[in-house]
C-alpha cells in the first residue's frame, strides 16, 4: 500500500472518533485492500494516536437517544393498534372482528358465483372497510379460467349495513365486481 497523506489523515480522524474497526474499514475502502492488509497498516499509522473518548460518548448518547425515540414511537403505535383491536360493538350487535370475518365469508360466496372454477379460488390481499351505511370487501382472487390457467383478478363487494348482521342469509349486496 502506498502512503497517501489525505487518506491517512482521514483514517486517523476516523480512528480518533470511532475506533480501530471503523478506521480499518475506511482503510479497506480508500485503498481497496483486504482486511488482512488494512489492519496492520491502520495499526501502523494510528500508533500513539489517542481515541477521543468524548466523541465516542457523544455518539453513543446520540444512538441511545435515537433508540429510545424509536422505541417510544413503536410503543405508541402498538398501544394505538391495541386500542382499536376490533372488539367494539357495531351495528347489529356484532363486534368488528366478527363483522369483518362474516363480511369476508359473504364476499367469497358472492365472488365464487362469478368464477369458472370456484373450487380453485384462493383469496388474498383482503381489506374490509366498515362505514356507517356500507361494508366493503376488496381483494384479489386467484382461480382457474376456462382454459385451466390460474388467473389473478381484483374484486370488490359492497354490502348494505341495514341488512341483519345476525344472520348471514340476510346480507344484501349493493354492488359486486370481479375485475380481470
Amino acid at each position: 500500500m502506498e502512503n497517501n497523506n489525505e487518506f491517512d489523515d482521514e483514517i486517523i480522524e476516523k480512528f480518533k472518533l470511532e475506533g480501530k474497526i471503523a478506521a480499518t474499514k475506511l482503510c479497506m475502502e480508500k485503498y481497496g485492500v483486504k482486511m488482512s492488509e488494512a489492519m496492520p497498516y491502520t495499526e501502523m499509522i494510528t500508533k500513539g494516536v489517542e481515541v477521543d473518548k468524548n466523541a465516542r460518548n457523544k455518539r453513543l448518547r446520540k444512538n441511545i437517544f435515537g433508540t429510545i425515540v424509536v422505541c417510544a414511537i413503536v410503543f405508541m403505535l402498538v398501544k394505538c393498534y391495541n386500542s382499536c383491536d376490533g372488539t367494539r360493538d357495531v351495528k347489529g350487535g356484532l363486534d368488528t372482528t366478527a363483522l369483518v370475518i362474516t363480511a369476508e365469508v359473504e364476499a367469497h360466496s358472492v365472488i365464487e358465483e362469478g368464477l369458472k372454477a370456484p373450487s380453485t379460488a384462493d383469496f388474498t390481499r383482503e381489506m374490509v372497510y366498515v362505514r356507517s351505511d356500507t361494508v366493503t370487501v376488496t381483494g384479489c382472487v386467484d382461480a382457474q379460467n376456462s382454459f385451466g390457467a390460474m388467473v389473478r383478478s381484483r374484486y370488490y363487494v359492497v354490502f348494505d349495513t341495514d341488512s341483519a348482521f345476525y344472520d348471514s342469509k340476510n346480507w344484501r349486496v349493493i354492488e359486486s365486481r370481479l375485475l380481470e
